[in-house]
């Protein structure tokens, strides 16, 4: 069955699936779809940072980040399958249809609890904190996944770090820490990785 390409529009940022032709212009191999979000303004290198940290570490939860682009303004990241209704709800909402059957079914989905249960785990462990909007939440075999990150508690983030097992993946993570802990020089405890700014937790 040939899968539909999508393609949305926010407020900062336009989403779409790369055809064939795209992904293989970029050098992008094999089967797996690419999402491609072309943002408006510039994003700082802990967004890149900050999304390849949380897949790492909850891989069922955030997409993958796959490159960024030279223009700073555009991600690559592999397609997540969410199940049909949250990419309708999805869709809905970036077409200004809020009060549409699918979105209202969508947002109770969100707010509910075994949603919030996740994401409270996620945040204690390691201080990452969601974008909590339902248009940046999807559900893929009823597990939710993330599309977007709000804020960051480096002390919690760099706790759990340190307690990962040694080996690659503690190697990549404590590398991408880096990364976020340079973006910035202020040395508090909170950072917002759309925008640098940083604030005391």
């Amino acid at each position: 069955m040939r899968r539909r390409r999508f393609s949305i529009r926010g407020d900062h940022a336009k989403v779409n699936t790369l055809s064939k032709s795209k992904k293989k212009k970029l050098g992008f191999s094999g089967r797996q779809r690419i999402v491609q979000r072309a943002a408006e303004s510039r994003l700082p290198v802990s967004y890149s940072a900050a999304l390849c940290l949380a897949n790492l570490l909850y891989p069922r939860n955030f997409p993958r980040l796959m490159a960024s682009g030279l223009d700073k303004k555009t991600t690559f990241s592999r397609l997540v399958e969410i199940d049909k209704p949250s990419q309708k709800a999805i869709n809905s909402f970036y077409r200004r249809r809020y009060d549409s059957a699918q979105y209202k079914h969508h947002e109770i989905n969100v707010n509910s609890e075994a949603t919030h249960n996740v994401w409270l785990k996620i945040k204690k462990e390691s201080g990452i904190s969601i974008n909590w909007g339902a248009m940046n939440i999807g559900f893929r075999n009823k597990n939710p996944v993330f599309f977007e990150i709000h804020l960051i508690d480096l002390k919690k983030l760099n706790s759990k770090i340190l307690a990962l097992p040694e080996g690659k993946k503690k190697q990549l993570a404590m590398s991408l820490f880096k990364m976020l802990e340079e973006a910035d020089y202020s040395g508090n405890n909170t950072i917002y990785p759309h925008t640098l700014r940083r604030g005391i937790t």
